[in-house]
């Protein structure tokens, strides 16, 4: 079953995703190719390749982390759809979009037009992974 865990470790596994994505873009073409030396030494050409190794990891890695993470999201939709409209939003700025609490009762009282108390959001929370939980989606993590 879907659960607080569950989305937690999708959340978790998004940031994830993020870190090796900027990783990613750290890696310098340019970079790589300056390393090497026109002097016979070889020490440039061990550099590059231990390089090219890092980013093809990179890259490995981010692609399954996408493929992971479009298969999770999509079962963590099929259960947030069984949800009340503000359960669900609550669920997805916390676990989805990684929003703390003062954020999420910002945007929810200034939607709402009046404060709300952060008390309300979090019996609100409470309720939605209740619900969310007797929605009996099975969760397959790897």
């Amino acid at each position: 079953m879907i659960d607080k865990s569950y989305l937690m470790e999708y959340s978790k596994m998004a940031e994830r995703l993020e870190i090796a994505e900027e990783r990613l873009k750290m890696i310098d073409p340019a970079g790589i190719s300056s390393g090497l030396g026109g002097n016979g030494n070889t020490f440039g050409y061990d550099k590059l390749s231990s390089k090219v190794a890092v980013a093809l990891d990179l890259r490995k890695e981010v692609e399954e982390l996408r493929k992971t993470l479009k298969k999770k999201r999509d079962e963590i939709d099929r259960a947030l759809k069984k949800l009340p409209p503000m359960e669900r939003y609550i669920l997805e700025l916390r676990y989805i979009d990684r929003q703390p609490w003062k954020v999420i009762v910002t945007i929810i009282s200034h939607q709402k037009k009046h404060d709300i108390q952060e008390n309300h959001i979090y019996r609100l929370h409470k309720k939605a992974l209740r619900d969310i939980c007797k929605a009996g989606i099975s969760k397959k993590w790897k």
